[in-house]
């Protein structure tokens, strides 16, 4: 079983909080300098995804949501959101004894 805080973290719905909206650009196109190089016939067309922005995150249902979220800053937000839920609850870094933690954040690594 897994701890009653992982449960809570869960029922806070941050995974669910991406369906029906899309990853864009956070400003307009024209502020990006290389803008105008964001679609290649090398870049994989995941489908659903597409090359270029904007990027929908979909239904929560759907079987490739999740798999979204790990292609986008998405993946990286819960990450460390989770980390941060972990930290708190199993008390890390609170007594003498050394915690080591590592956590990778590289959702737009793929």
């Amino acid at each position: 079983d897994y701890p009653a805080w992982m449960s809570a973290w869960q029922d806070k719905g941050l995974v669910g909080s991406y369906a029906g909206t899309q990853w864009d650009l956070m400003l307009p196109e024209e502020n990006y300098r290389f803008a105008a190089r964001d679609d290649h016939p090398w870049e994989t067309d995941f489908p659903g995804w597409g090359i270029t922005f904007p990027h929908s995150y979909g239904a929560a249902d759907s079987k490739i949501y999740t798999t979204l979220l790990t292609l986008s800053p998405a993946g990286d937000e819960i990450t460390v959101d989770f980390a941060k839920a972990l930290m708190a609850a199993e008390d890390v870094g609170q007594d003498e004894v050394p915690d080591f933690m590592s956590v990778s954040l590289s959702s737009t690594d793929y």
